[in-house]
Parts: C-alpha cells; structure tokens; sequence
C-alpha cells in the first residue's frame, strides 16, 4: 500500500513483502475453505521469513475451529498435516 516502504524494504535486502503475499493468499485460501492450499502458502510464508510466526496462532486457531465447528471429516485434518509435512520436508 505505501511504495516508499517496500523500497526501502528491498533497499535493505529484507524482501518482507515476499512472506507477507504468502500469508495474504493463504488468509484468502482459507477463508474459501481451501485448507490444504491455505496450509501450504502458511508454510511457504514461514519458512522464508520466520517474521510470520507472529502469525502462526490465528492461523492454527482458524483451521482447527473450521475443522471441529464445520464438521469437517478426519481426511481434511490429515491432508492439512501431510500438506505441511512434506513442504517442511521438501524445503529443509
């Protein structure tokens, strides 16, 4: 939103705004319902600026209440775990 910001950002070799669009699609993700793409743009966001473990709780919060509250079945948790696994895994 402010251009001034994001130049000085890259100016200082930070690249924030990198993990931040991951954390931005992986809030619009899940609030379509699309857990396992959601967990994987989290997971991608966190792992190239660990900046976005502020963001970790509500995310975690999020998912496990639209997994116990909206009756989703067991496969969904599964899936959503095995997505950040294995991106964890393919990463480091």
């Amino acid at each position: 939103m402010a251009p001034p910001f994001i130049l000085i950002d890259y100016a200082h070799f930070q690249y924030n705004c990198i993990s931040l669009g991951f954390t931005v699609l992986a809030i619009l993700c899940i609030s379509k319902n699309q857990m396992s793409i959601g967990a994987l743009l989290f997971t991608l966001a966190v792992n190239h600026k660990q900046m976005s473990l502020y963001h970790a709780v509500p995310f975690f919060i999020q998912m496990v209440s639209t997994i116990l509250f909206k009756k989703k079945d067991v496969l969904t948790a599964f899936r959503v775990a095995l997505v950040i696994l294995s991106t964890m895994g393919l990463l480091w």
